[in-house]
């Protein structure tokens, strides 16, 4: 790399030329270095097989990659540029309104919003995300891995329903209702067993059935033990 300048005398008069050689192979080298490892994370982004997005300072995409696009059933285009919380279900704009400023301010996050998929299904997102700085420090963009975790919640939801589906059976049986596991601990009881003894249910689940049978006298449990099907009971001497 050459530079040049003229040099003159007081009149204005030319009297020669200063030439300066820079050598720029120690540049040309760390630029060369940069494109690859540019282009290596290039790479790696669009293969990667979890979805990835950033977003700008106010939480529009600059980019996100094609297993981004084939999770929510976009195209590129109809994305970038676009502001995250037009990807959102309704209800959780306002969440990301909020917590926007503090995952800025803090650098990380980890949190779970729903989407909308291109087709109009709610895909639930689990995020993990930090911030990109500039070599002065100030915010330059989000980086954010997403996964679908609508199946997971699902399940979930239904477990939830069906564990509730279970209390109200037993709570709305008159008979005391014991669940005892395999290794003979105390797992549950119902209101009807509780409301016989006198006892909290976490009370009874701590005392456990070798407790209780010091609690019962023999008609009390001998009532307890007539209570239970004839093919699962068990006698209580």
């Amino acid at each position: 790399y050459k530079r040049q300048a003229p040099i003159r005398d007081t009149k204005g008069e030319l009297m020669g030329v200063v030439i300066v050689f820079s050598d720029q192979t120690k540049v040309k080298t760390e630029r060369d270095a940069l494109i690859q490892s540019e282009e290596r994370f290039a790479h790696l982004f669009e293969r990667a097989p979890l979805s990835y997005q950033s977003l700008d300072d106010n939480g529009c995409f600059i980019e996100v990659n094609e297993a981004w696009l084939e999770t929510l059933g976009y195209s590129k285009e109809e994305v970038i540029g676009k502001w995250f919380g037009d990807f959102l279900s309704p209800e959780f704009r306002e969440k990301f309104q909020k917590g926007f400023p503090k995952f800025k301010a803090t650098g990380r996050v980890e949190t779970e919003l729903e989407m909308i998929h291109k087709d109009g299904r709610r895909v639930f997102i689990a995020f993990s995300g930090r911030v990109g700085y500039r070599n002065d420090g100030d915010f330059e963009k989000t980086h954010c891995i997403l996964k679908d975790v609508t199946e997971e919640r699902a399940l979930e939801s239904k477990l939830r329903e069906s564990e509730r589906s279970y209390k109200e059976l037993i709570n709305g049986m008159n008979e005391t209702v014991w669940i005892i596991g395999l290794d003979g601990e105390l797992i549950d009881v119902n209101d009807r067993a509780v409301s016989m003894l006198g006892y909290t249910r976490n009370e009874l689940l701590k005392i456990g059935l070798s407790g209780i049978d010091h609690l019962l006298d023999k008609e009390q449990i001998a009532t307890y033990a007539n209570s239970m099907p004839r093919d699962t009971m068990q006698t209580f001497e």
